[in-house]
């Protein structure tokens, strides 16, 4: 009886062992799957250093979920003060579609177009280019 006992303790302890291992390895932000890894920025050297100014900045546009990713082409390319002012100018998904089709912007970052906005361009006689 007193085998069985011990036996059972051990299983017992290991268990326990096991469960508070696997909470810590599992809460530990260094191994996070929830948080997307996050790029560099982008080195800014003498080459690419504001080779954009107002005159030449494409007028952009991007989505919530792209718009970090937007502000990174901008900063690498433009100074500051257009960062700001493309900042402002930023809508979301439809209205930069809307934009787009109305010739208010030259470039957007967003998710494929939906049927709707795949009707609204065609009917405004606007080809959207899209990547593959």
């Amino acid at each position: 009886m007193k085998k069985k006992i011990v036996i059972l303790l051990v299983v017992l302890v290991v268990t326990i062992g096991v469960c508070v291992g696997a909470y810590f390895f599992f809460t530990n932000n260094d191994n996070d799957t929830n948080t997307p890894d996050v790029p560099n920025e982008p080195e800014v050297t003498e080459n690419n250093k504001n080779t954009l100014d107002n005159d030449t900045m494409p007028r952009v546009d991007a989505s919530l979920a792209t718009q970090p990713l937007m502000d990174a082409y901008v900063k690498y390319f433009a100074n500051e003060d257009i960062l700001t002012d493309v900042k402002n100018n930023y809508t979301n998904t439809h209205p930069a579609y809307e934009k787009l089709v109305n010739n208010e912007t030259d470039l957007i970052v967003v998710t494929e177009p939906s049927e709707e906005e795949l009707k609204m361009a065609h009917d405004a006689g606007v080809d959207l280019q899209l990547p593959k």
